[in-house]
């Protein structure tokens, strides 16, 4: 049993080390911006966005209200791969 033990135990440490070593490290930055518009009845409201999930909800006010949140993922340059 400790010979089994004396075998496994430094091929499963150089397994993970390898496996940990494949990985990257995702650099994540956010940001949220809120801004209100006057809005007059009639009047159109354009939005328009490139990989966006948009959402609208009505609501009784003369006021258009946009939330943005952008969120930036990119590889750090400081790690393999």
């Amino acid at each position: 049993m400790k010979n089994i033990l004396k075998l496994l135990v430094p091929n499963v440490l150089m397994l993970l080390a390898v496996g940990l070593q494949g990985q990257t490290t995702l650099q994540v930055v956010t940001k949220v911006m809120e801004n209100t518009f006057p809005y007059k009845n009639g009047t159109e409201v354009n939005i328009e966005g490139e990989k966006a999930e948009i959402k609208v909800e009505t609501w009784n006010r003369s006021e258009v209200k946009v939330l943005v949140e952008l969120i930036a993922k990119h590889t750090d340059k400081n790690s393999p791969g």
